[in-house]
């Protein structure tokens, strides 16, 4: 079934997984080598596809058992389809094979965190500051086991101090506003956007979440401005121009929350919000 020495360097992912499909469907034998396994199971877990990614994993493992990244990738499938308990026995396992691997630790954190071990979970991620180079991924990290563990304020700080060692990391950007909104401190989360948008001034999420930002202050010809930005980099980007329509409502601008939503349906699947937002607009 599965031939380390088959080279498929050269096969782009798409054919990759279209082939991976087949030989799912029609039970056929094929070949893979790991490094498209690792690929085709990448890019399941990244289109949320975790039924797909699991079997990747698991045919990868079958034969590569000891294969770092389809380990570390099978846990994370396994905590995104709430089967915990499940991931940290493998990434248990792991550990005693690659103790100082630091990916390991990072997954084992996150999960304990979605067990409900936040203590443990930050405990963790504490020591790890200390081998990881990356620091900012682990405040980062470290926010996301403080809004679990339901201390907005704690994780506020762990998020700003990601960005203080990488401020592009948008993640940690849009994490910090959620909970700087949590606290009633969205304002504040302003010149981080703006910061951000300097430094990369086509990252069209960024504008659209500096609109949201302007939204929720009420800010409404600002949130405009940044949608509109948002939409000149990413046209079809369908989130702006439905908060757009939404921020045009706001100000009994009807025509032009009518052409917005208008065009949202030509970008997004059709879903009754949407629709209930049009026919308010006519």
């Amino acid at each position: 079934m599965l031939d380390p020495e088959f080279d498929e360097n050269r096969e782009d992912i798409n054919s990759s997984v279209q082939r991976f499909e087949k030989m799912l469907n029609n039970q056929e034998d094929s070949f893979f080598d790991i490094d498209t396994l690792e690929q085709i199971a990448d890019h399941y877990f990244m289109q949320s596809k975790f039924d797909e990614a699991l079997k990747a994993c698991d045919l990868g493992l079958t034969h590569f058992p000891y294969t770092l990244e389809l380990i570390i990738l099978k846990a994370q499938v396994l905590g995104e389809i709430q089967k915990p308990e499940d991931a940290m026995e493998i990434i248990e396992n792991a550990i005693l094979l690659f103790p100082t691997d630091i990916e390991l630790i990072l997954v084992k954190g996150t999960l304990l965190s979605q067990m409900g071990q936040h203590e443990a979970s930050v405990n963790l991620f504490l020591e790890a500051l200390e081998a990881y180079e990356e620091k900012d991924e682990v405040y980062f990290r470290l926010g996301l086991s403080y809004v679990a563990w339901f201390k907005p304020r704690e994780a506020v700080d762990m998020f700003k101090k990601s960005l203080e060692y990488n401020p592009e990391n948008e993640n940690a950007l849009v994490e910090l506003a959620n909970a700087l909104d949590e606290i009633g401190k969205i304002d504040e989360s302003i010149p981080y956007y703006k910061n951000f948008i300097d430094q990369d001034p086509f990252s069209y999420t960024a504008w659209y979440n500096l609109g949201i930002a302007y939204s929720k202050l009420k800010q409404f010809e600002k949130a405009i401005d940044a949608y509109e930005y948002s939409l000149a980099i990413e046209p079809t980007f369908g989130s702006s121009l439905f908060n757009l329509g939404n921020t045009y409502m706001n100000l009994k601008d009807y025509v032009k929350a009518e052409e917005s939503y208008t065009q949202c349906l030509t970008c997004d699947d059709p879903n009754p919000e949407l629709f209930c937002c049009l026919g308010a607009s006519l």
